[in-house]
């Protein structure tokens, strides 16, 4: 951690590096926050994606009387 006395004494070609190796640093937290952010989207869609397709206890009932009926007739 760089306190604002150190800022003060440092030349300016230090605080070029400083700057340089602060912007790489806030760069390459940002991607880490997109990267997450991305794969948070990707599991809340398979998360939710998969518990509005599973079949409820009467829906399934209703597919095994059509599927009786269907055999009946033929």
């Amino acid at each position: 951690m760089i306190y604002k006395a150190q800022l003060d004494n440092l030349t300016p070609a230090q605080r070029r590096e400083l700057t340089e190796r602060l912007l790489n640093e806030v760069r390459h937290k940002q991607a880490t926050i997109d990267k997450l952010t991305h794969e948070n989207a990707v599991l809340n869609r398979m998360k939710f994606a998969a518990t509005s397709e599973v079949f409820q206890g009467d829906q399934l009932s209703l597919l095994e009387d059509s599927v009786d009926e269907d055999l009946e007739a033929v």
